[in-house]
């Protein structure tokens, strides 16, 4: 039967991977309960056959760059994802992010994770990020930067952020006594943010902004 679909409902959690020196075959399964997605899939929306659903999805992860998808496929793709509060965002171009950041919208999305395969944030491209639909109402903030003072500028123009994991380009005192890094933030951000180097991931850095922030 050409029709036969097997579906898994208490599947929740999907991590697409398309793999171009396999033949690809049509498969019966449909995963009608995915909550979180990741796509690593060079092939623009091939995943969907799989999902008759994206309405319950709350956390998309894709790895994308501006020949897989255009900004305004992103932007139908999540616009079809009317609960979604994560969006981590990978790309070997950061300037297609941030093309892609001064035409995207979402009422919900208020988590974003930004990473870039070759390059980091300076302030100019935070501009762009701040200035955005989406960086106006984030909340928690992953991101790779330039240096330090993009973190002081990211608190101050990004009035809803209440958390901050950052790793830093050419950063290499990572766990050491010695962390001039962080003795920097500490001295450059505002007393009501609490700083942190991440005892196992020791790259990032967390920041925690209380609410009076004032710089």
């Amino acid at each position: 039967n050409n029709h036969l679909c097997l579906s898994y409902d208490h599947v929740t959690e999907l991590d697409y991977r398309y793999v171009p020196d396999q033949p690809q075959i049509a498969s019966p399964i449909r995963l009608v309960n995915i909550d979180h997605l990741t796509v690593r899939s060079p092939e623009s929306n091939r995943f969907l056959s799989h999902i008759p659903r994206l309405d319950q999805i709350i956390s998309l992860t894709i790895y994308i760059d501006s020949k897989t998808y255009t900004e305004v496929e992103l932007q139908c793709l999540i616009n079809q994802m009317p609960h979604l509060a994560t969006f981590s965002f990978y790309t070997d171009s950061l300037s297609f992010m941030n093309n892609a950041f001064c035409y995207l919208a979402h009422p919900r999305i208020r988590r974003l994770n930004l990473r870039c395969c070759h390059d980091c944030f300076d302030v100019e491209r935070c501009a762009a990020l701040w200035d955005s639909s989406l960086g106006k109402q984030c909340q928690i903030l992953c991101i790779s930067v330039e240096k330090p003072i993009v973190v002081h500028e990211l608190i101050n123009n990004m009035r809803n952020l209440r958390a901050l994991t950052v790793e830093f380009q050419g950063d290499r005192l990572w766990g050491a006594n010695d962390d001039k890094v962080v003795y920097w933030l500490h001295k450059h951000l505002p007393s009501a943010c609490l700083i942190k180097r991440d005892s196992v991931c020791t790259k990032n850095i967390h920041i925690w902004i209380g609410s009076n922030r004032n710089i």
